[in-house]
């Protein structure tokens, strides 16, 4: 099976480097403010959209709208076991 969540986090993991990189000044590098600026946008919007694609095929419609199921805590117990402690 096709791990999406792994994709998800490499994408976020990839936003965040491309956030770190527009600190830079990229007018040393020969690229305009603007030209920087429309890259990365580019890059973010393409990000969103793989995403958004891959919860669509993989969850249908109605599964973008559902509640996400609760997540186990840290030390594996379930997390309904843990909530209830």
């Amino acid at each position: 099976m096709f791990n999406t969540n792994l994709v998800h986090n490499l994408i976020n993991l990839f936003g965040l480097i491309l956030g770190t990189l527009l600190t830079v000044d990229w007018t040393s590098f020969g690229f305009s403010p603007a030209e920087a600026a429309k890259v990365a946008a580019s890059v973010l919007v393409l990000s969103n959209v793989v995403k958004m694609t891959m919860n669509f095929t993989r969850d249908g419609a109605r599964g973008i709208l559902k509640p996400q199921p609760p997540v186990a805590a840290n030390d594996s117990t379930p997390a309904t076991v843990a909530k209830a402690a």
